[in-house]
This record gives C-alpha cells, sequence and structure tokens, in this order.
C-alpha cells in the first residue's frame, strides 16, 4: 500500500513538473526560419591592431606538420622514447599598426 502511494505521488509529480507552457518552448517552423538563420550567420572576423594569433597548421600526418606546430610535447634525451618531457612554447604573433599587415613574433613571458 505504501509502496503504491510513493509510485503515484512521483508518477503526478514527474507529470506535473515536465509540463512547460507552450510559449516557452522553441519552435522551428518554417515562417521563421530564414530569420532565425540569418541571426546565426558567421559574422567575419576582424583582425586589429595588437591582437595575438596563434596559428596551427593541421593535416592527416602528424609528422608533416610538426615543424610548423611547435607546441607539442617531446621527448628529451634517449631514443627510445624514455625522456623527460618538455613542454615548446607556442609561437604567437602579434599584429602590428602596418597597413601591409605584417606579423611580429610576440613574446608573452615579458
Amino acid at each position: 500500500m505504501n509502496k503504491k502511494i510513493i509510485t503515484y505521488i512521483t508518477l503526478l509529480s514527474v507529470i506535473l513538473l515536465s509540463c512547460r507552457p507552450k510559449q516557452d518552448m522553441i519552435y522551428m517552423s518554417k515562417h521563421n526560419m530564414e530569420e532565425e538563420v540569418a541571426k546565426a550567420k558567421f559574422q567575419k572576423l576582424h583582425i586589429q591592431e595588437g591582437d595575438v594569433l596563434l596559428i596551427l597548421v593541421s593535416a592527416l600526418d602528424e609528422i608533416a606538420v610538426k615543424p610548423f606546430n611547435l607546441n607539442t610535447a617531446n621527448k628529451v634525451g634517449s631514443d627510445s622514447g624514455r625522456g623527460i618531457n618538455q613542454y615548446v612554447e607556442p609561437s604567437q604573433y602579434l599584429v602590428n599598426e602596418d597597413v601591409k599587415g605584417i606579423l611580429e613574433k610576440y613574446d608573452n613571458r615579458i
């Protein structure tokens, strides 16, 4: 008897708490689909003076991009792979005020 009451109370509370008012629900209907997509479109990035950029190169072959991405843990010591892990800081570039947009190497340890 006691288990039945607990089951009914639990079931009733789940039903009552799971109901949401219609105005709180989000619908993706056709009449506002274009408007929603227009809001979600990616805005262009504007690289400005003073921005610090981190450039990572990716490819299917990790060995091919390793010289370009220096922010990996390297084994230092023996060739057997049992050396000390050394983390090399990634190269970051500071955007300067030059109109040509030339990048300078940025040192964040200053």
